[in-house]
Formats: structure tokens, sequence, C-alpha cells
């Protein structure tokens, strides 16, 4: 006795492939816009999360703690980046024990953060309200209730806008208070370049 080979006839793939074919343009947006804010939220959290570190620890030392850009923070010698190096290049974190706002000898590092994993993420300090912004390259927390300072003494405060170059409509927002609060916020009214 023969048995029956059964096999799909050209409707039934036609059907499957149909099916394929919509599931995936219908999918492939959504998950797109799925990677754009993971993107940005992580990249809001890891900020924040950094802010409050350094804030924190300027208050357990009662001594100054900065964090600053740096494209080498996970080099053995990492330096901060100046106003040419941008936020989403990297940070680091230390215990400014010279009160000069750069990290040099004596120095100790506390943390550093590598370069925005997820390509077209920018993070760009813009000035809050009317004040130009005074965050370019770095935040200064010092004694004794973590209050943001530069160098020279005077208050910071400022907006970090998070955004993605794939939707430039999605922004996210860090806002650095006066006082050391560090608020998240995705109703960020600074526009996307």
């Amino acid at each position: 006795m023969k048995k029956k080979t059964q096999a799909f006839t050209l409707l039934e793939l036609m059907i499957v492939v149909a099916l394929i074919a919509i599931v995936t343009a219908y999918g492939l947006p959504r998950l797109k816009g799925f990677t754009t804010n993971t993107g940005l939220i992580s990249n809001t959290n890891a900020l924040v999360a950094a802010l409050q570190y350094a804030r924190s620890s300027a208050i357990n030392d009662q001594g100054r703690v900065v964090i600053c850009t740096s494209d080498n923070a996970m080099t053995g010698a990492p330096t901060c980046g100046g106003a040419a190096t941008l936020w989403h290049e990297g940070w680091i974190i230390f215990r400014d024990t010279d009160n000069n706002a750069t990290f040099g000898s004596g120095d100790v590092l506390l943390r550093a953060q590598a370069k925005v994993a997820i390509a077209g993420i920018t993070i760009t300090p813009v000035a809050l309200g009317g004040n130009p912004t005074n965050i370019v390259d770095y935040v200064s927390f010092g004694p004794p209730a973590g209050e943001p300072m530069l160098a020279n003494g005077l208050n910071q405060s400022g907006l970090f806008r998070i955004c993605s170059a794939a939707d430039t409509t999605k922004v996210r927002g860090v806002t650095l208070h006066f006082s050391g609060r560090i608020s998240a916020t995705r109703n960020v009214t600074s526009p996307c370049p």
C-alpha cells in the first residue's frame, strides 16, 4: 500500500506569504519605535542615576564630587573632555580633592560611563528657561547639602535634552535644579535638532 504524500497547495503558500508580509509591515515600524523609546529611557535613567550618585557622594563624603564629559571614560587614564566632548560620549564621576572640576592626580575616580550604546541617541545641555546653561561639560556637587556649583562657586542648573535621530519628536529631559534636585521628564519643550 502506498502512502499519500501531502504538500502545500499554491493557494495555501500564497496565504502564508501574505500573512507574513502583513505582520512584518505592521510590526517592523513598531519595533523601531520600541528601540527608540528604550534607548531614550535607558539613557535618561543612566544620566539621572549618575547625577544622583554624584550628589549623594558629595553629601556623604562632605566634599566636592564632579561628573564630567569624557570620551575616554573606560580607559586606564580617563580625563574630562571639556566643552568639545558631548555627554553621550561618556562621563566620569570623581571626588575632586583640589576643587578645580578637572580629573587629575589626587582625585579619586568613583565611576565611569561608556559611550551611549544605541546609535543616534544624543544628550545635550540646553538653557533652562531664559537663563544660559552652565552644565555644558561638568556638574559639580558640593557640601553640605549637595548643591550644584561651578568651580568658581556660582550655582549650576540646566536641562539635559535626550534625543534620538530616528524620531526627533520624542524628547526626554533631565533637569538639574539650583537646589540639587534632579528630575526626569518626557514632556520637554526644547525640540531636538
